[in-house]
């Protein structure tokens, strides 16, 4: 869903603070050195010891080898074409009664994998079940979202598509149902970074095979609709066949002996699946599904499915499919797929069990006879106001009456909602925000089921040492990756009219190539009202080291590209419920918190127990770009899908 954030920069990033337990004024920052000590302490846990050798040769020969780059690029066609690294495309049309026209490509891709340092990867690779409890933490708050997000109880906040979501979470958290709302939460999360060079010396960040210095700066963190994780995925597979077909041939003209590359697990399709699995498994042992239930003359037993709410004409349609069939093969578990449009007309909520019955008999139009119960409810829609497009409010009734079931969702309009750049922005700049929700004493408030990932090299599943001692560490690591992040006032504007080349301006919501640079971001600066600047948050332009990529296929065409840029995703899933001591939610007052300052916002938090039954790093998205591009999505075709190789 998100885009690719072009070549930027950040000077310096926040450091750590020491927490407490309530909200106090934060102690003094520790060093640089104290901060680097924090990361290295987190990244300890995901370094593996495997032999590599520079893959930097291989790279080159391929490049400089036409004939041998042309049978790799068929190879790769062949394999996108039979394994699913798909998408499709349609042409603009004005009939709106049919379908438009589709056609069905490759996916951009690149025909080896990028080189990428190992103790960076494994430090980002460490910090995703951090963020996960991080963000899981924040939308269970739903008060402190709404101050955030520049709504209270009685005002929305300055977007009105934000403020409309507010409004939902507000009423569905304090209406009264004659059934238990779901306590639980599925979210598929993902963390996007760009790997900044230092521009003075500096011992901070790690040195690459070039020599530059680098460390990674979080671009932003996707709480909705993260793909092309499915793509990724395949592509790495890709990636294994090309190398073991290919490389021993460039061994024997080029090289004394077998390079050692390694790339690490990608089993994004395994473990998303494995998390709905999960997550579907606990919405049946609720035990809220009827046995049967009589239609006309005879009785039904409804079927539990997991809905997958998609785009009309989803251009991603091969990488949510590849979870379809996944959840189908391995788990026996049917999906349903609907449009927001389709779930306003073949859905119904039942009002006495919360239970969402879904009728998929397209032929009628009734929805009288229910054949599915939504188990889990996964969005790959929704997150755009262009989702909403219907005269009637058809979509906006569908998803308050998605939100109102008891369904899991993945995610809840909450849990969309703390993913906004705004809460970004304010986790950057508030360091009171990350003590109160990863505070010192969050062992006492937070429980950890141990699960199991496909990851193949033991770190997926394991549960975080959450003492003490080790969260002062998490808040260090998690604070070096943040990037320069300001609300848009008189000194940010004023700073980044001064120096417009270190600055983009990005738009709270999400969807992608909506980012501002240069003159554009000058002219919007200057003239944008400020009630609609606070819809958009000023950002350092973080600057990547370029180097050079192998060839990319796009299209059905080799393109060489001399200098390219990367950005990863790191993706997380997660389950987590929150006990129900009382039967009421956080939100269950008619109190106006307009009045209340932030420091005693931070104090209200649920003391409700929170459980994470399921919380681990589920693989990787890879998407490779020319250097000389601002923006790069993967639909236009300006970035490709990659995959890792290890080095040094």
């Amino acid at each position: 869903m998100t885009e690719m954030q072009g070549s930027s920069e950040q000077a310096s990033a926040s450091c750590a603070c020491q927490p407490c337990c309530c909200v106090a004024t934060p102690e003094p920052l520790p060093s640089e050195e104290q901060q680097q000590e924090s990361v290295t302490k987190v990244e300890e846990q995901g370094v593996d010891q495997v032999s590599r050798s520079d893959p930097r040769p291989i790279i080159d020969a391929i490049n400089n080898d036409p004939e041998l780059m042309q049978r790799m690029a068929h190879e790769a066609l062949s394999y996108a074409l039979t394994h699913g690294i798909m998408m499709t495309k349609h042409a603009p049309t004005n009939n709106q009664s049919e379908p438009p026209p589709a056609t069905l490509l490759h996916a951009p891709l690149t025909l080896f994998p990028s080189m990428f340092p190992t103790k960076l990867y494994a430090q980002i690779r460490c910090l995703t079940p951090l963020f996960n409890i991080l963000y899981d933490r924040l939308a269970r708050h739903p008060r402190l979202l709404r101050r955030l997000l520049g709504g209270s109880s009685s005002s929305s906040a300055s977007d009105p598509f934000v403020g409309r979501l507010l409004e939902l979470v507000t009423s569905i958290a304090k209406s009264k149902t004659p059934y238990t709302k779901q306590r639980l939460t599925l979210a598929i999360n993902r963390s996007d970074y760009m790997m900044h060079g230092e521009k003075e010396q500096t011992d901070v960040g790690v040195l690459d095979a070039d020599g530059h210095r680098l460390r990674p700066l979080q671009v932003e963190f996707n709480t909705i609709s993260a793909g092309a994780g499915s793509l990724s995925n395949q592509v790495t597979g890709m990636h294994r066949f090309l190398i073991d077909r290919y490389v021993p041939e460039l061994v024997a003209v080029n090289m004394s002996e077998p390079p050692k590359l390694h790339l690490p697990p990608n089993r994004v399709v395994a473990n998303i699946t494995g998390a709905m699995a999960h997550a579907h498994r606990m919405f049946l042992s609720q035990s809220r599904i009827p046995s049967s239930i009589d239609i006309g003359n005879r009785e039904l037993k409804p079927q539990a499915v997991i809905l997958f709410v998609v785009q009309p004409y989803e251009a991603n349609m091969a990488d949510q499919r590849l979870l379809e069939y996944e959840l189908w093969e391995t788990h026996r578990i049917p999906v349903v797929r609907m449009t927001l449009a389709q779930v306003y007309a073949q859905s119904k909520l039942d009002p006495e069990t919360g239970l969402l019955w879904l009728n998929c008999n397209t032929s009628s139009s009734s929805i009288n006879a229910p054949q599915h119960v939504a188990s889990v409810i996964y969005f790959r829609a929704g997150y755009t106001p262009r989702d909403f497009s219907s005269q009637d409010g058809a979509e906006w009734i569908a998803l308050e009456r998605l939100e109102r079931s008891v369904a899991i969702k993945c995610p809840s309009i909450a849990y969309h909602l703390a993913g906004s750049k705004k809460i970004q922005q304010l986790m950057a700049s508030n360091p009171q925000l990350l003590e109160k929700l990863l505070p010192d004493n969050i062992g006492e408030e937070v429980k950890q089921a141990e699960c199991k990932g496909e990851d193949g090299d033991g770190y997926v599943g394991d549960v975080l040492d959450l003492s003490p001692e080790r969260m002062s560490c998490y808040r260090a690591a998690i604070r070096s990756v943040f990037a320069g992040l300001w609300q848009p006032d008189s000194t940010s504007i004023a700073a980044a009219l001064a120096s417009p080349q270190e600055f983009v301006l990005k738009p709270q919501r999400e969807g992608g190539g909506n980012n501002l640079w240069g003159a554009e971001m000058t002219h919007a600066l200057s003239s944008m009202p400020p009630e609609q600047l606070n819809e958009w948050i000023l950002m350092e332009r973080i600057r990547p080291c370029a180097r050079r990529p192998s060839p990319a296929l796009k299209f059905g065409q080799v393109m060489k590209v001399e200098n390219a840029l990367s950005e990863i995703g790191m993706k997380g899933a997660v389950i987590s419920e929150m006990e129900d001591e009382n039967g009421s939610d956080d939100d269950d007052d008619d109190d106006d918190d307009s009045h209340l300052s932030l420091d005693e916002l931070l104090a209200i938090h649920p003391s409700r127990p929170l459980t994470f039954h399921h919380n681990a790093y589920i693989g990787y998205l890879l998407r490779t770009k020319d250097a000389s591009t601002n923006e790069g999505t993967l639909m236009s075709g300006i970035s490709a899908v990659d995959s890792v190789v290890l080095y040094p």
